[in-house]
C-alpha cells in the first residue's frame, strides 16, 4: 500500500480486534492509561475510541466488557505505527489488526464528548476555532478555505455531527475528534454500530 511522501499528513484508521476469554475490567481512568500508553511508544497528533463492546456491564467505579472487542486509533501516517503494531494495547494481544486509509466523510457518530453543546452559545464557531488553532500549529499556515459548519443531532444513545464547508478542516477532525486537540474527547467514528455501542450499558455481568 503507497501512501507517498510522510510529510503529506495522510490520515489512516487502525481496528483493533480483541478476542476476550475473560470479563475486562476499565476503570473510571482507563482513557487516560491509554492515552499515556500511547504516547509513551513515541505516537502523536492522534485520537482514540477506548475499548468498543456491544457487551458492557456497569460496576460500581468503571465497567466490565467481555467477549468481541474493538479498539480504533486514528492518526497520521507515520513510521511509529509499526511500534504500536507490535504492542499489546493495555495488556492484549489484538486477535486481528485492520488498517485503511480515511476517506473523506462529512457525517460522524461523536464519542467521548465532554462538551456539553447545549450550553455553549455559538458550539459551531467553537469548533471551528479550535480546529483553525490546530491546522496552523500542525502546517504553520492558515487553511485555504477556513469556512465551516457543524450540526450536532442527538438521538437516542448517540451523538452524531454533520460538517459542512472546508475539507481540510473536516479531514483534520476526522484524524483528531471534533476539537482537534486528539486524545479521546470527541472521536468521530463513521460506522453507527461503533457510535452507540458503549451507550448501551447493562447492569448485570
Amino acid at each position: 500500500m503507497d501512501y507517498g511522501n510522510f510529510n503529506e499528513k495522510i490520515g489512516v484508521k487502525l481496528i483493533f480486534e480483541f478476542k476476550l476469554d475473560f470479563p475486562l475490567y476499565l476503570g473510571k481512568g482507563n482513557f487516560e492509561n491509554l492515552k499515556n500508553e500511547l504516547t509513551s511508544v513515541g505516537f502523536s497528533d492522534f485520537s482514540f475510541s477506548g475499548f468498543l463492546s456491544d457487551k458492557v456491564f456497569k460496576s460500581e467505579n468503571g465497567f466490565y466488557i467481555k467477549s468481541r472487542a474493538f479498539f480504533i486509533i486514528k492518526t497520521f501516517f507515520n513510521k511509529r505505527i509499526a511500534d504500536i503494531l507490535n504492542n499489546k494495547i493495555y495488556g492484549l494481544k489484538p486477535h486481528k489488526i485492520y488498517i485503511n486509509r480515511l476517506n473523506f466523510n462529512r457525517e460522524f457518530y461523536v464519542l467521548n464528548s465532554n462538551l456539553d453543546l447545549d450550553l455553549v452559545e455559538d458550539y459551531s464557531d467553537f469548533i471551528r476555532e479550535k480546529l483553525i488553532e490546530k491546522y496552523r500549529e500542525l502546517y504553520g499556515k492558515n487553511p485555504d478555505d477556513n469556512s465551516l459548519v457543524v450540526i450536532i443531532k442527538n438521538g437516542k444513545n448517540y451523538k452524531k455531527a454533520l460538517f459542512f464547508g472546508s475539507k481540510e478542516l473536516i479531514n483534520l477532525a476526522n484524524v483528531l475528534g471534533l476539537y482537534g486537540t486528539g486524545g479521546y474527547r470527541g472521536f468521530l467514528v463513521e460506522d453507527k454500530k461503533f457510535g452507540v455501542i458503549n451507550n448501551e450499558i447493562k447492569s448485570e455481568l
